[in-house]
């Protein structure tokens, strides 16, 4: 996770610039680095995405990051979702479950579905995937297009295939940029059918052979 920028709204609405430099702000999930309250809401955010994240006094804790000012209102942090080098590497490594068991430490809901996914536990990722849509009401937000994919893969694998088509299309309807993934993912989900159906005509031709 890095923060790019940081100011402060005091009560009588002065803006003061609190962090602003030429190397990115890195921090750790867990070590009091940043507000409890920010760590909540990057667990709804996808990698790569950017976000400006205002964050009131009451919910504020003392933190390295933003230092103690008097009248302090609220914060703004300009900030991008970079990596999770820990449990990205776990994923890429194979290890699902102890990827999975990082990610949901962190409230990294999207890729704790991706990892559920993986491990076959598909009811479980698309619990997941609709706390996701949920937590993301609004379809202009990344994270949902994600989620629809993600649950749309997982209603697929446990064989829910009309479920899966509303995902796929409704990721093309909201964000055209999706459209060659969801293209893809019909396609797979056409082969799947195609190959479900071939099966059961063999398995009904030998009944009656």
């Amino acid at each position: 996770m890095i923060v790019s920028k940081i100011s402060a709204e005091t009560g009588d609405g002065k803006l003061i610039l609190l962090y602003m430099e030429g190397e990115p702000y890195f921090f750790t999930f867990g070590k009091s680095e940043v507000p409890k309250s920010l760590e909540m809401g990057i667990g709804m955010m996808a990698r790569g995405e950017k976000a400006v994240v205002y964050v009131t006094s009451q919910y504020l804790t003392q933190s390295p990051l933003i230092p103690v000012i008097e009248g302090l209102e609220e914060v703004h942090l300009e900030m991008q979702l970079f990596h999770f080098i820990q449990g990205n590497r776990l994923f890429k490594e194979g290890k699902f479950e102890l990827a999975k068991a990082k990610y949901e430490k962190n409230l990294l809901h999207l890729d704790v579905a991706a990892c559920q996914l993986k491990l076959g536990e598909c009811r479980n990722s698309i619990d997941t995937c609709n706390k996701v849509c949920f937590m993301t009401s609004t379809y202009a937000n990344p994270a949902h297009v994600k989620a629809l994919y993600c649950r749309g893969m997982a209603y697929m694998a446990a064989g829910d295939f009309e479920e899966a088509r509303g995902d796929f299309k409704m990721m093309m309807k909201i964000d055209k940029s999706s459209e060659i993934d969801a293209t893809a993912a019909l396609l797979k989900l056409k082969q799947k059918e195609q190959e479900i159906e071939r099966k059961d005509r063999k398995q009904f031709k030998g009944l009656f052979d």
